[in-house]
């Protein structure tokens, strides 16, 4: 909310100055001079008006340009970050289910390198996320 109030106020000010720009010249000419001739000074101001509003109008598409790129790339990280978060996840879920292959297998050994398997799963997980352990590994500790 703060953050488009803080835009609002911005965009206002930028307002304010460019009516400031426009309104400044016929107003100080109104009170400098004593035998106001408007076409006189409309003939002298149209080369300066037309750059201030070609200028003002290009910093306005620049700054767009800017705010949509800048946007663009925030959604594209953001997806980024999703599709990267759900390979991990698919990754992580497929070595849980070879684990869980490995140790319903009769072999003693094969079942052990399943209980191996699933505590390096439970150590990447624990590492990948930073929180509490998926609930696989809680309800292996169950058991």
């Amino acid at each position: 909310m703060a953050s488009t109030l803080k835009r609002w106020g911005i965009g206002l000010c930028a307002f304010a100055g460019v009516g400031g720009v426009y309104a400044a010249p016929p107003i100080i000419y109104s009170a400098a001079v004593t035998n106001e001739n408007w076409g006189d000074f409309w003939r002298a101001a149209a080369t300066p008006y037309g750059a201030t509003t070609a200028g003002l109008l290009a910093l306005s598409a620049g700054g767009l340009a800017f705010y949509n790129g800048h946007q663009e790339r925030k959604v594209n990280q953001a997806v980024e970050d999703r599709r990267h978060d759900a390979d991990t996840i698919r990754t992580l879920r497929e070595r849980y289910t070879a684990a869980v292959e490995q140790l319903a297998n009769d072999s003693t050994t094969i079942s052990q390198a399943g209980v191996y398997a699933i505590a390096a799963l439970a150590d990447d997980w624990l590492r990948i996320t930073q929180t509490e352990p998926p609930r696989v590994c809680r309800r292996l500790s169950n058991l």
